[in-house]
């Protein structure tokens, strides 16, 4: 069984997703409370922050200009092999 936790704070003008899965977070929303989120976080924890991401839980993350496309087409491959 595979728990995730989403945290939303969504306000008229404040949007700030939060995905914890284990010890991976992956956070999404408007620029200024993100980072707003990172400083907050990076003063209580050490954390790593690699960027973009293009992977989180099995999904597959890939930007265009207008949309974010979200598959699971590399999963379902790497069990197709087993």
């Amino acid at each position: 069984m595979v728990n995730y936790f989403l945290q939303t704070n969504i306000k008229k003008r404040d949007q700030l997703y939060v995905l914890i899965y284990v010890d991976d977070i992956l956070v999404t929303g408007l620029e200024t409370k993100i980072d707003e989120f990172k400083q907050f976080i990076s003063n209580r924890y050490s954390i790593k922050m690699p960027g973009e991401v293009t992977r989180f839980c099995w999904i597959d993350i890939t930007r265009t200009t207008n949309e974010i496309i979200f598959s699971q087409e590399t999963y379902v491959q790497e069990l197709l092999k087993k």
